[in-house]
């Protein structure tokens, strides 16, 4: 575009008006405008992502290496669980 304005039906609306209100549309939004109430959805949203992050965390795949280091510390001569598979059968699998 090599004009500086737009034209929209009958109105014209520069381009740098544009540009600056899709930005801000865009950028973090700054809390000391808003108003209490709004402060506080902001601060519960940015707990809640923070919350969301840490369940896609938990729910990632459990890796070969991950499960090779958990059997490695499995305690020896311990009973088995309702699966009946022993320490030591999982320890000699490992090896």
């Amino acid at each position: 575009m090599s004009t500086k304005q737009i034209n929209s039906q009958d109105k014209s609306i520069p381009v740098d008006k544009l540009f600056s209100h899709f930005q801000r549309l865009h950028s973090k939004p700054v809390l000391s405008h808003y108003s209490d109430a709004q402060r506080d959805i902001a601060k519960d949203l940015e707990e809640k992502e923070k919350q969301t992050l840490l369940v896609s965390e938990i729910d990632k795949p459990i890796s070969e290496s991950e499960v090779r280091k958990a059997v490695k510390l499995l305690n020896l001569k311990k009973a088995a669980g309702l699966d009946r598979v022993q320490n030591e059968m999982l320890k000699s699998g490992i090896n």
